[in-house]
């Protein structure tokens, strides 16, 4: 993880999926980014962040984990 998100700007971004309720992209070679576009899918991705690490061990798949979050502004981007 670069030392601060201000590492992260000059990244390249290259949209991957553009859905109903988020955005995703690709943060350079490294990193996707998911964006919520609407209030309610904000909820779900705070909602996800917090139980996903916690069932990650009773997956039988991999599970990502978050990287950065900050679900205090996690709000409507489009």
């Amino acid at each position: 993880m670069p030392a601060t998100l201000r590492d992260l700007a000059v990244l390249p971004v290259d949209v991957l999926a553009n859905g109903w309720d988020n955005l995703v992209c690709r943060l350079g070679d490294e990193f996707l980014v998911r964006l919520p576009r609407l209030a309610m899918a904000a909820q779900f991705v705070a909602h996800e962040q917090r139980w996903l690490p916690e069932s990650a061990g009773r997956l039988p798949l991999p599970v990502p984990a978050p990287c950065v979050s900050d679900s205090r502004r996690l709000r409507s981007v489009g």
